[in-house]
């Protein structure tokens, strides 16, 4: 009893711990300091504890065949570099992060008592309140909101907020109602993705009811093509920018739709095992900038130059073709496998909330990844252990019905 009891507490300080230092203070500690590591503490605290006390049985397949792509990626890297080899290992290190936290928090038994999930949940909201008159004074981003935060990180805390308090809560309609207006408060920070989210959380747990007979029926999916098309509504100017008017001119590219641009010409050239770690749309090749910038031409362009990369790791797609097409097929493939696993639990225990969420959590990581890394860093990192938790909880109860 006593270990449980100790195992409780850790993973309670250790999930208050990412709630705080990795997701609402990260960006201020950053400011302040210069110390943008928090992150990678975490990542490897989970990985020590995951070595000392995880479960080793647990997706150990997975795991396995994860760290064995991870490493033939890196030794390829290194044989055949187009980049120097600081900028490949650490844009390695920045890569299998977020899968390194997601394997060994699904590992660990993160379970903690009633007592403590009351405490997150008010915790959240203490946080949200706090945030509020940031997010009024403000309005829109701007000097006033980035003495705190940027305004694309006030839109992911109040997105973390919203889905840890769902999560840890009774989930009623209340807890619900709570939930969605945390989310909302991101709102004040006027950035298209916290909109696109917002729909999608929206449509999703208030609107979409899952047929428990069948899930591909009329009645289940014509209410989420509706809820995809509203999310492509509230998003669209920026999808137009993205893809096609900030394409259009060749010769006064943007910087976000020439990263985009540029994956036709990666993938053309590199289509099976694509250029390499650090060598495109990543930090690393930001910092020892990559010789692709100046094969393919955006070496020029504003943001995207070696005076000026500020850009350079603007988005997160724009990196996978660093892994090509076999990289990219077990990206998608990393999702495919979360949504089984969602839906066999849905069928088995009944859980909609339990599927609708990890449903959203695929979709903030598509919205992310459209104009940010998010994937690679501190608010990703963040809900993929939540995820965890969730996933652990739907099969710790699916293999009790067995």
């Amino acid at each position: 009893m006593r270990i449980v009891e100790k195992y409780s507490t850790a993973n309670f300080l250790l999930l208050i711990g990412v709630l705080l230092l990795g997701v609402i203070f990260y960006d201020y500690i950053d400011q302040q300091t210069g110390f943008s590591y928090i992150d990678e503490i975490f990542a490897f605290l989970l990985l020590l504890t995951w070595v000392i006390r995880g479960d080793k049985s647990v997706k150990a397949k997975e795991f396995l065949f994860f760290s064995l792509i991870a490493l033939f990626y890196l030794i390829k890297s290194l044989l055949y570099p187009l980049n120097v080899s600081k900028a490949i290992w650490i844009d390695f290190i920045i890569e299998i992060k977020p899968f390194i936290a997601f394997y060994c928090a699904y590992n660990l038994d993160l379970n903690i008592t009633e007592k403590q999930k009351k405490i997150i949940c008010r915790l959240c909201i203490i946080i949200a309140l706090g945030l509020l008159p940031l997010g009024i004074v403000g309005f829109g981003g701007g000097e006033k909101m980035a003495v705190f935060c940027l305004h694309s990180r006030f839109c992911t805390m109040c997105e973390c907020l919203g889905v840890t308090y769902f999560i840890f809560s009774k989930r009623d309609k209340r807890s619900l109602l709570i939930a969605s207006l945390m989310i909302a408060l991101g709102i004040c920070a006027m950035r298209s993705k916290i909109f696109g989210f917002l729909a999608l959380w929206l449509g999703i747990m208030y609107i979409w009811k899952i047929d428990m007979r069948r899930f591909f029926r009329m009645k289940t999916i014509v209410p989420m093509v509706v809820i995809l098309f509203g999310v492509i509504y509230v998003a669209w100017e920026k999808i137009v920018f993205y893809f096609i008017t900030g394409t259009e001119n060749s010769e006064n590219l943007y910087a976000r739709p020439a990263l985009y641009l540029g994956i036709v010409n990666i993938l053309k050239d590199h289509p099976v095992l694509g250029s390499g770690f650090g060598t495109y749309a990543c930090w690393a090749s930001r910092i020892f900038y990559s010789p692709l910038y100046y094969d393919y031409g955006l070496s020029n362009i504003y943001g995207l130059s070696p005076d000026v990369p500020n850009f350079i790791n603007d988005a997160f797609y724009p990196l996978l073709c660093q892994f090509g097409l076999i990289g990219i097929i077990l990206y998608i493939n990393f999702w495919r496998l979360r949504f089984i696993e969602a839906k066999r639990s849905l069928y088995t225990i009944g859980d909609v909330y339990g599927f609708k969420l990890v449903l959203l959590f695929i979709g903030f990581f598509i919205i992310e990844s459209t104009s940010d890394t998010t994937f690679t860093h501190n608010r990703g990192m963040y809900m993929l252990i939540m995820l965890t938790l969730v996933l652990k909880d739907l099969q710790t109860r699916r293999n009790d019905v067995k």
